[in-house]
């Protein structure tokens, strides 16, 4: 199975100049890690690096969540949350 050492992004949402690990033209740059965390405060890209390395998965989960959110409004609005 293959393994992502690297990656680069431009001009991606709130990514303009991102290069994390070993890439193509940054050769002496450590591969990443089998796990790697992202942690930062909120809009500095954080989401937008999940969109862009596990689309389908991310999307999948941010759908889910939003079914979540609106069927616990829809309980708050007919008075089940108090």
């Amino acid at each position: 199975m293959g393994k992502i050492e690297g990656i680069k992004i431009q001009n991606y949402g709130a990514l303009k100049d991102i290069v994390l690990g070993k890439t193509r033209t940054n050769q002496n740059a450590k591969a990443l890690g089998n796990l790697v965390a992202v942690i930062g405060p909120s809009g500095n890209g954080k989401s937008t690096l999940a969109d862009i390395a596990y689309p389908q998965g991310y999307l999948k989960l941010k759908k889910r969540l939003l079914e979540i959110i609106q069927r616990l409004e829809m309980q708050n609005v007919n008075g089940l949350i108090k």
